[in-house]
């Protein structure tokens, strides 16, 4: 992928795995913007989706029906920030490694039975409890990332400041 004269450009080989190729443009321009609005002048507000989200769920109100509470706008400004943090969690390259995980899984090649063009392969894991451990580790960071891929398809409009 490159930007030549202001428009951006992908070459066959990034349609392979175009989702990884705009994972990295996404994830770049939430921390961008995060680095923004977290800086001093930066903060203005929250977008009205968060806010409207917020009174809807009765963890803050309108103090005149117009304004809210210092107290209401520090919970905006937190709700805020986890969900730009899960919008970055979504598109970051960090699945759990399976290395970093005590098991193997070894293959068996079993015998061709009666001149069958088919094999056996049985798959043995060495340790079991470790594996599930992965797996769970797996179920939990691919819930997280479709969260805060439905984040940010909810709150897309709402990323500028």
């Amino acid at each position: 992928m490159q930007i030549k004269k202001g428009k951006t450009l992908f070459s066959y080989k990034d349609t392979w795995n175009l989702n990884t190729q705009l994972s990295k443009v996404i994830v770049s321009g939430l921390l961008k913007f995060k680095e923004v609005i977290n800086a001093e002048e930066g903060r203005k507000g929250v977008p009205a989706s968060i806010s409207c989200y917020l009174v809807e769920q009765g963890k803050i109100s309108y103090d005149d029906g117009f304004s809210l509470s210092d107290k209401d706008w520090d919970v905006c400004y937190a709700y805020f920030e986890y969900v730009l943090d899960e919008m970055i969690f979504a598109f970051s390259d960090n699945e759990p490694d399976i290395m970093a995980y005590d098991f193997k899984h070894n293959m068996i090649r079993d015998e061709v039975q009666d001149n069958s063009p088919c094999v056996s392969i049985t798959i043995e894991c060495t340790n079991k409890e470790e594996s599930a451990r992965y797996n769970k580790d797996v179920v939990e960071y691919n819930q997280r990332c479709e969260k805060g891929r439905e984040l940010f398809a909810k709150h897309f409009d709402s990323l500028w400041w």
